[in-house]
């Protein structure tokens, strides 16, 4: 609780950086299938969403701990911008832990 108001703080949402990108609608338009009905599988993440994916890890975290990392909204737009340069420096709450690059405990 904060001492401001008796109101227990609210955790931020956390979901997959794909769940971000779509529910952000950082993604291509998805195109009509045979029977003519959109499918967003059919959709492609934005060149943003794949630089951060490669820079922070994303498909490492979910290949070696079988699920994706989770992240708030606000941690997934910092990595975006973390993967658009010019010092390609990961946002460190979006970097997988398995990440070659990660630092180490």
């Amino acid at each position: 609780m904060s001492k401001d108001n008796d109101k227990p703080l609210v955790k931020p949402e956390v979901k997959s950086p794909e769940d971000w990108c779509f529910a952000l609608g950082l993604h291509s338009r998805p195109k009509l299938s045979k029977d003519k009905k959109l499918k967003l599988s059919n959709a492609v993440p934005c060149w943003q969403h794949g630089a951060a994916a490669g820079l922070h890890c994303w498909h490492l975290h979910e290949h070696h701990a079988g699920s994706p990392l989770l992240m708030s909204e606000s941690d997934y737009l910092a990595a975006l911008k973390a993967a658009e340069g010019p010092t390609y420096e990961p946002h460190k709450p979006a970097l997988s832990p398995y990440a070659p690059w990660a630092p180490k405990e």
